[in-house]
């Protein structure tokens, strides 16, 4: 059922973001044994345009700080065509280009976007196949399974949560290597403007020392018609 709930939007976003951020300030605070705790603040702006009626462009600017003392971690463009072959199918290709303190790095990437509407509810399953080309090393090629579930609370409001697992490519034995959970929120705030705020749990698997993180995500998107 969507409901319309006037300035509720504003103050549930309010929350989500208050309560993300208290959520990385704890977690840069841990020091028990285990995984090294990090915390991060990841914050992004991404245009949007279509460029016929199935294909649309899209280019992404994002900004990655540490946190609690803001410092640079990561800045990087990406850019991104999308092609709807099925309402419930679409593929994609992007090349993200990465700048981190001490170096360069650039990434490829294929994907394939699934799609189901149920009543309310709107699941996606994406499997992305990526070549990221970092310097003085060898290339890490990764396989990514990414499913999220949407419900579709008004017209404005989609809480969603998800789930991407990476499995790494690799000629000496390929394995899972990290995953990730999300929680967010996007609202939107005009036809063609909305924001995706988001607390984001990742973790290093089957390494000697783990990282995990815990990172407070702000994106704001522009559709052009």
């Amino acid at each position: 059922m969507i409901i319309d709930t006037g300035n509720f939007g504003y103050r549930l976003i309010l929350i989500i973001f208050l309560a993300g951020y208290g959520l990385l300030a704890r977690a840069q605070e841990e020091t028990s044994f285990g995984p090294t705790p990090i915390g991060v603040l990841w914050t992004g702006v991404e245009v949007q345009s279509e460029l016929g009626d199935k294909i649309i462009a899209r280019l992404e600017q994002q900004l990655r700080l540490n946190h609690p003392v803001p410092r640079f971690r990561s800045i990087f463009t990406d850019a991104t065509i999308r092609y709807e072959l099925r309402r419930w199918l679409r593929i994609s290709g992007n090349y993200r280009w990465i700048i981190q303190v001490r170096e360069l790095r650039h990434r490829v990437a294929a994907n394939i976007h699934l799609r189901r509407r149920i009543d309310d509810w709107v699941i996606t399953y994406r499997a992305r196949l990526q070549h990221l080309v970092l310097k003085n090393e060898l290339p890490e090629n990764h396989l990514r399974h990414k499913l999220r579930c949407r419900y579709d609370l008004t017209k404005t409001i989609w809480p969603y949560l998800s789930t991407e697992w990476y499995y790494r490519i690799d000629h000496q034995g390929s394995q899972y290597d990290k995953y990730r959970i999300f929680a967010g929120l996007e609202y939107r705030l005009h036809k063609n403007r909305q924001v995706n705020l988001y607390y984001l749990f990742q973790r290093e698997i089957q390494v000697i020392d783990p990282v995990q993180s815990s990172i407070v995500g702000v994106h704001y998107k522009h559709i052009f018609e």
